[in-house]
């Protein structure tokens, strides 16, 4: 049924920590795209990054909490945030 790429495309899936779908039927694709689409709907924000900067009278920032960080060259602090997800 599938061509042999080497590597089955289910364990292609889970090594990608992606999803598999079995379509092999024309009858079956709107339900693989409703169940794809309907994660992609609760995404608002992905891959968030946050700059900040010290003004004048500001004597130093801290970042709280575990979201990692970098001092920028310029003086600027990057947070990346992450993906924030509908409901949480």
């Amino acid at each position: 049924m599938w061509p042999d790429f080497g590597t089955p495309p289910v364990a292609l899936a889970k090594a990608s920590d992606g999803g598999f779908r079995d379509a092999n039927n024309p009858d079956t694709l709107p339900e693989v795209f409703r169940k794809e689409l309907d994660g992609l709907r609760s995404i608002v924000v992905q891959n968030l990054r946050v700059r900040v900067c010290s003004c004048g009278f500001v004597e130093r920032i801290a970042m709280l909490g575990e979201y990692p960080y970098l001092a920028l060259a310029d003086g600027w602090k990057e947070c990346a945030l992450g993906d924030w997800v509908l409901g949480e």
